[in-house]
C-alpha cells in the first residue's frame, strides 16, 4: 500500500526523507569517486618513483583512469536523464539552490578535467587510450605550445575539482550526521531499491 502511494505521488510533490537514487546512479556515483581517487593516486605516486618505466606506467594508468571517469560521467548523465532523481523535503530553497550550483560545477569539472588531459596527451604527440585496449581518437595534433598551456590548465582544473569534491563530502557528512535529513543516505550503496524518481529537470544531478 505504501509503495502504491509513493508510486502515485504527484510530480510536484517532494520525495520523502527516506527517498534515494536509483541503484545504477548510486553505483556510478561511487565508481566515479573511487576512479577519481585512483587517478589522483597514480599521478601523485609519480613523484615518489625514480624508475622511468614505472613512471610511464603510472602516467598511462592515470590517463586510462581519466578516460574511465569520462565514460562513467556520460553513462551517469544518460541514466540520470532517464530515471530522474529525488528532491528531499527537508531542504529549504537556499540549500536546494546551493546544491544545484555545486553539482553543476562538479559535473562540469568532471567533464573538463579528463578532456583537458586527453588534449594534453594528444598535444604532447601521444595517443590517448583506455588500458591499452582502445585507442581514443585524437582531439588535436602535436602542438608544443598548446601542451605547455594544458600542463597548467589540466592540473589547475583538477585541483578545483578536488576542492569541490571536498566541499561536497563535507556537505554530505553534515547532512548525514548533523541534520540527519536523509540526503547522505539517499546515495549510500546500501540504500536499497529506489523510490520512483522525479523528472531529471526537477533537481540537479548528484
Amino acid at each position: 500500500m505504501t509503495d502504491s502511494l509513493i508510486a502515485h505521488r504527484p510530480e510536484h510533490a517532494p520525495a520523502p526523507s527516506d527517498a534515494h537514487y536509483a541503484a545504477p546512479l548510486r553505483v556510478l556515483h561511487w565508481t566515479t569517486a573511487v576512479t577519481l581517487v585512483a587517478a589522483l593516486t597514480a599521478v601523485l605516486a609519480r613523484d615518489l618513483v625514480d624508475d622511468v618505466a614505472l613512471d610511464r606506467s603510472l602516467l598511462d594508468l592515470h590517463r586510462s583512469l581519466g578516460a574511465t571517469v569520462l565514460i562513467l560521467l556520460v553513462a551517469r548523465v544518460a541514466i540520470r536523464l532517464v530515471v530522474g532523481g529525488v528532491e528531499h523535503a527537508g531542504l529549504d530553497r537556499w540549500s536546494r539552490q546551493a546544491a544545484a550550483l555545486v553539482h553543476g560545477f562538479l559535473y562540469g569539472l568532471t567533464l573538463l578535467v579528463p578532456v583537458l588531459g586527453w588534449l594534453l596527451t594528444n598535444a604532447s604527440g601521444k595517443a590517448a587510450g583506455l588500458f591499452g585496449l582502445v585507442v581514443l581518437p585524437a582531439l588535436t595534433g602535436r602542438d608544443r605550445d598548446l601542451a605547455d598551456l594544458l600542463e597548467i590548465w589540466h592540473p589547475t582544473a583538477a585541483w578545483l575539482l578536488l576542492g569541490l569534491v571536498a566541499l561536497h563530502v563535507a556537505a554530505a557528512l553534515w547532512h548525514g550526521f548533523v541534520r540527519r535529513d536523509g540526503v547522505l543516505q539517499s546515495m549510500l550503496p546500501s540504500a536499497g531499491p529506489a523510490h520512483p524518481a522525479r523528472p531529471a529537470r526537477a533537481t540537479a544531478p548528484r
